[in-house]
């Protein structure tokens, strides 16, 4: 309707759907081995199951203690990564809802999942914790397929006890500080697929979680952009350095035709030494680095669950003279849509600017992080309040903050102050409290956030925790 209170005309068919709005789930937790150390292999659940007529709808609704993957006859369903992201576990956990009616068929079918330690229980979530994991020692997964056929029979598939893993597949470590290792002499072609029948694969567990599950409220993490070399060079022989010519936030994506066996090794890093080899000092403790090992057939590979801060990187181990073009950056981050832009005459300025969104970019992948590349990479509340009035001009950041405000007022301190960062786990520093310019952020960030998109709901939301505080 316009100012003269006249109609527009009609839209465009347009509809939506909900998710279980409070129902329960029809499936169960499953996990695998039960894996303490860091650096663990993922594991891989696999289902298959029978349509009696082509689907006319279907959906899988899918979460994970852990980050996860899925797969539906063999073919990756989504573009989102390192899903179901990073939230207050003790309290709750994400969900999210795909369409996969374009993946199915009459008769047989198979959806597989893999699921790796990510913020749940990898190094990251172990920092402060004396290198125990703070949420628990195994991953799981919760599944529930849901089909509408042609035929008018609705057919529905859940995690229990009729799945099976494996922990024997080419992923042989995966973790977000110190990367992956994939050997490809291990892999199980067609593991979901129907009529798989390959061994090393077990009954599962029973697992349990009783935290609350949530739709997924906040921005997917997508791969953003491509970036190629901008320059390469080679400090010793059989080293190469790949220069991207930006820090960025995601993983490399290789092209590798090796003989079999042949161990390719790409370290990360934001700066070099004097005599142009890689400067990893500022890592700390993260090793930050892809380890792949070749079975003699070409191929392109890219880690899947994991994320580097880097410009440059490092590779040994390449077969013959490496070429510039078998490689490239993947960038990635949540997947916020830009709204602010600024260019003027003079180009120091509009360089510090670059560095803005770059930052912005890079610190922002599902939580307002403080660096992206060390063993660090958490949401410290005092970065996030700082920065959240800039990145609210660049970026439409609503969705993604009204999620981590949430776990920020899910992680609060017995004594009511907001924690130094979040999420934030009651078993890592029994004695932390809220800080000045830190623990700020839960006023800051929802006024900003009102401020922004006049979203009285978030105040309202959270105003009992922010007058206690």
């Amino acid at each position: 309707w316009d100012d003269r209170d006249r109609p527009g005309g009609w839209s465009e068919y347009a509809g939506f759907e909900t998710g279980f709005m409070g129902e329960p789930w029809g499936a169960e937790w499953i996990t695998g081995s039960s894996f303490w150390s860091v650096m663990a292999p993922p594991t891989r659940f696999r289902r298959e199951f029978s349509l009696p007529a082509r689907p006319l709808r279907a959906r899988l609704y899918a979460t994970a203690l852990g980050v996860y993957l899925p797969t539906v006859n063999g073919r990756t369903i989504t573009e989102n990564c390192m899903m179901p992201g990073y939230t207050a576990y003790t309290t709750r956990i994400q969900y999210q809802a795909y369409d996969i009616t374009p993946y199915l068929a009459a008769g047989a079918n198979a959806l597989g999942v893999e699921v790796a330690d990510g913020w749940y229980k990898g190094a990251i979530a172990r920092l402060w914790n004396s290198g125990l994991p703070p949420y628990g020692d195994r991953t799981a997964l919760l599944a529930q397929i849901e089909v509408e056929c042609a035929d008018g029979s609705c057919v529905t598939v859940v995690s229990d006890s009729s799945w099976h893993y494996s922990d024997l597949g080419p992923r042989r470590a995966s973790d977000i500080y110190h990367g992956e290792i994939y050997d490809r002499r291990l892999e199980q072609p067609g593991w979901d697929a129907a009529g798989y029948d390959g061994p090393g694969w077990f009954p599962v567990r029973m697992a349990e979680y009783r935290g609350r599950i949530d739709w997924n409220s906040g921005l997917p993490v997508r791969r953003i952009e491509i970036r190629k070399p901008e320059a390469v060079t080679q400090p010793r022989p059989g080293c190469w350095v790949v220069d991207f010519g930006q820090n960025i936030v995601g993983r490399e994506r290789l092209r590798i035709a090796a003989p079999k066996d042949a161990e390719i090794v790409v370290r990360h890093g934001e700066m070099l030494q004097e005599d142009g080899s890689l400067y990893t000092e500022n890592l700390r403790s993260a090793t930050a680095t892809t380890t792949f090992l070749s079975n003699g057939e070409p191929t392109v590979f890219e880690a899947e669950f994991t994320f580097y801060g880097f410009r440059y990187a490092e590779i040994t181990g390449w077969p013959g003279t490496f070429d510039p073009a078998d490689i490239e950056a993947v960038v990635l981050h949540s997947a916020m849509a830009r709204t602010g832009y600024f260019e003027c005459s003079d180009p120091l300025l509009n360089q510090l600017y670059s560095n803005v969104i770059w930052g912005n970019r890079d610190n922002y992948l599902d939580i307002p992080t403080d660096c992206p590349q060390r063993d660090e990479r958490q949401g410290w509340t005092g970065d996030a309040q700082v920065f959240i009035r800039t990145a609210a001009y660049n970026y439409d950041v609503a969705p993604f903050f009204v999620k981590w405000i949430e776990d920020l007022n899910l992680c609060l301190l017995p004594n009511g102050d907001y924690p130094p960062y979040a999420p934030y786990s009651p078993n890592t520093w029994g004695t932390a409290k809220g800080a000045a310019g830190w623990a700020d952020a839960g006023i800051i960030c929802p006024w900003t956030i009102y401020l922004f998109y006049g979203d009285t709901r978030i105040l309202e939301r959270h105003y009992d925790t922010m007058l206690a505080f």
